[in-house]
Parts: C-alpha cells; structure tokens; sequence
C-alpha cells in the first residue's frame, strides 16, 4: 500500500508520522498548519495522485489537522475524481480536536476521538490493522510521552519527558520545510527516533542534555564540527543536488532562488563557490524581503535597487518586493510568483 500522510506541523503531528513510518515503507509525507495552507497541501496530494501510475491500493492520511468542512468536502472530491481515473485511493483522517464533531458526523472517514492525542490514535489504527508488525519495544512508551505532553496531563510520570520532545521539535529548524519537505520530516524523525533509548529510566534531563548531540549526528553521524557548519554543509549539498530546478533568471544572469533559507550571507557564498555557473543567489521571504549575494560576477547592489527598492553592495543586497509571497505554500509557487515578478519589472 502507498502512503499518502499529511499531518500537523508540531510534536503530535510528527510523531503520527514517525508511527506511520514503522507500519509502512512506501510513504510520502505531507506537512500543514492550519488556513490556506492545508487547502495547498491536498491540492498537492492530488497533482502527485494524478501523474502516479500504479495500481496499487492508495491510502490518504490525515492526522493532527482538523480541516473545516470546506476542507473535507475539497479532499472528498479530489478522491472522487481519482476513483473516476481508475485509482484505488481511500482516505482515514484521525483527529482529536472537538470541533472536528460536525466534520466527524458528515464524513464516515472521519474518525474523532477527544480523549488522546493524534499519536495514540495513530498507533491505535496500524497496531489494529497490521498486527503482524513488529514494533520497536520503546513505542508504546514513546506513544505515552506524546500523549501526556499534547494533552497536559502533567500528573503523568511523562509529562516532562513528552516537554522535551516538545522542544526537539520546536527547535528542529536546521532544514527549510518549503524548500527541502522531504529532508525536513527525514530530519525530524530522525531526532525523534534518537530519544527511545532514554525511555528506558526516563531519562528526559540526560535526553535535554544531548539535543545538540542528536541533531549533529542527524546530520553527519560522527564529524566533530559545530553544528552551524554542520547545517551550512548539508543545506549547501542540498541545494547543489536540487539547483536545477531552483534557477532563477534576471537578464543574461542565472541565480538561485531560496526562501528563509537561513544565514545566508554563509550559505549563499558557499553556493557560488561550489556552483561557479551561477551568478547570484537570491533568498525570500513571505513578507518581501529579499536578500541578494554574488561572487564578483555581477552587481546585485544594482539588482537590488531597480527591482527591489533596495541596494547594498556588489556582492550582497537586498530590498523587498511586496507582499505577492503571502499565499505562497509550495516552492513552486513561490518560484514562479518571483520569476513574474523579475519578468514583469524588466518589461
């Protein structure tokens, strides 16, 4: 079976995915938070259905998110429309939020339980359909954790270790979610998965403790480096696998194009260095800012300041333009908003 899994962006919702991780290994994950973003993410479920030839039995999960009618009724109908094409897709939404009760009344696919978290319920329904699984001995405590900290059962025995995963994912902000979806949720699960053996004795101060030691290790198992150059390098060979599809054009020049990427006064000069056949390296942000850098090859101080209202220096900028970032939800968007934009201003 393939795993369609679109879950929250928090503890409970990641932790839905490290669960369904260890029932199925054909799986594309799928992350939102709430408003229009969610409306993007099944839009994206169903463009990645439509151009997936298979025969197989499909299944769209959705836990941690509790979608509005509107939501439901858009999700129903993209499956519809797949059932017409001839795909074998069916659909399991698992929520806990109360005011899923209408949406849970309306759509027989809508299970709602008020009384755990989205984990447990997660848990519950593979454990229930694939019996056969075996588990890692530390999940169902693991699962506890999870559910003690969502919930706020501070008199559970772990609470305080579900507020440190809490934390290991509050802070697992090494990965960009729009331009890397995939690497993040690797990432994080990743982090997550390194916390079982402190199950055992309950060990959540040890396990605080270590979280720079995990996400070294998530990133480059055994390198003695600081984290910042650990982050530098893997998102810098990131985008070296993905720059063909990141190019951005402003005349004669070719860039690339980022959003909230992060220190990018060090990724950006590491880019251009090992990427010679680009000429600039451009970062977004869904409120118009934009961060330009170069490596001698042309002027993005100039850039800057006839397309962006900006200026700077030859070799780092910046300036904004506008607020047309705001809706954007996936990299694509985003690519084409920013690639119009240049367009349109070199008219």
């Amino acid at each position: 079976m393939k795993l369609f899994h679109l879950s929250h962006i928090d503890l409970d919702g990641y932790s839905c995915q490290l669960v369904s991780s260890h029932f199925c290994n054909d799986i594309r994950f799928y992350n939102s938070n709430y408003g229009n973003e969610i409306t993007a993410r099944i839009k994206e479920i169903e463009h990645d259905l439509q151009h997936l030839d298979t025969k197989e039995e499909m299944l769209i999960l959705v836990t941690d998110v509790n979608i509005t009618r509107e939501e439901c009724k858009l999700l129903d109908q993209a499956v519809a429309r797949m059932k017409f094409l001839g795909k074998k897709v069916s659909i399991q939404l698992l929520d806990h939020h109360q005011t899923g009760a209408p949406q849970a009344k309306e759509y027989s696919w809508y299970h709602l339980d008020t009384t755990k978290c989205a984990t447990l319920l997660t848990f519950e329904y593979f454990c229930q359909h694939y019996p056969e699984v075996s588990l890692p001995e530390e999940m169902a405590t693991y699962v506890q954790a999870v559910n003690a900290f969502d919930l706020w059962h501070e008199a559970s025995e772990w609470f305080e270790f579900g507020k440190v995963l809490n934390r290991y994912m509050v802070e697992a902000k090494e990965i960009n979610k729009m331009l890397f979806g995939d690497d993040n949720v690797a990432y994080r699960l990743k982090l997550l998965k390194a916390t079982f053996p402190y199950l055992e004795g309950n060990r959540y101060i040890e396990m605080d403790d270590d979280l720079i030691v995990h996400k070294k290790s998530s990133l480059y198992p055994g390198q003695k480096e600081t984290l910042d150059n650990l982050t530098s390098l893997y998102i810098t060979e990131l985008l070296s696998k993905r720059k063909n599809d990141m190019i951005v054009l402003y005349g004669e020049y070719k860039g690339l194009l980022t959003s909230q990427i992060g220190n990018t006064s060090v990724l950006g000069n590491s880019f251009l260095k090992n990427n010679p056949e680009f000429d600039f390296f451009m970062d977004v942000a869904p409120s118009g800012n934009v961060s330009l850098r170069a490596d001698n090859k042309m002027d993005v101080s100039a850039f800057a300041q006839e397309y962006f209202g900006g200026g700077g220096h030859p070799n780092a900028a910046g300036g904004r333009m506008g607020n047309i970032l705001r809706e954007c939800y996936s990299y694509r968007e985003l690519k084409q908003a920013v690639q119009s934009f240049i367009d349109d201003k070199s008219k």
